[in-house]
């Protein structure tokens, strides 16, 4: 009987024993359930600031790119303009616009050295006796 007093004993000791083990993985599953929670919430929060980044880049580079073709769009119209200036005394500013257009893109030139090149041509044709066609060819 004593021996299975001891059995006994040792069976409720162990049994204390296995009790306080669960009670302590009990208590490291809440504390990961917690850190789990944690980092879920974190990784939320970072996902909303990334999205508001993606989104502030995406705002960002639109401004740029209008703000660029506001730019060019000024570029063209001086451009337009000197042509208008040059051609003000022959009245044929369309058909010098349009080829001045043509030969930059057969020569693969800029449009602004070609209006350049042709307005310092314009400002000698009364010297010169010179045509738009003439200076256009020497364009």
């Amino acid at each position: 009987m004593s021996n299975d007093r001891e059995f006994l004993i040792r069976v409720k000791a162990d049994i204390k024993d296995a009790t306080d083990d669960l009670k302590k993985m009990a208590g490291e599953i809440k504390s990961s359930a917690k850190n789990s929670k944690s980092a879920s919430a974190n990784i939320d929060k970072m996902g909303r600031s990334i999205g508001f980044l993606r989104n502030a880049a995406a705002a960002y580079f639109s401004v740029q790119g209008a703000r660029k073709l506001l730019r060019e769009a000024d570029a063209y119209n001086v451009l337009q303009q000197r042509i208008k200036t040059a051609t003000k005394n022959t009245g044929d500013y369309a058909d010098v616009s349009r080829r001045l257009y043509d030969i930059s893109q057969q020569n693969g030139t800029a449009l602004g050295t070609s209006v350049s090149l042709f307005q310092s041509l314009a400002r000698s044709a009364p010297e010169l006796k010179a045509t738009n066609d003439e200076m256009l060819t020497l364009t």
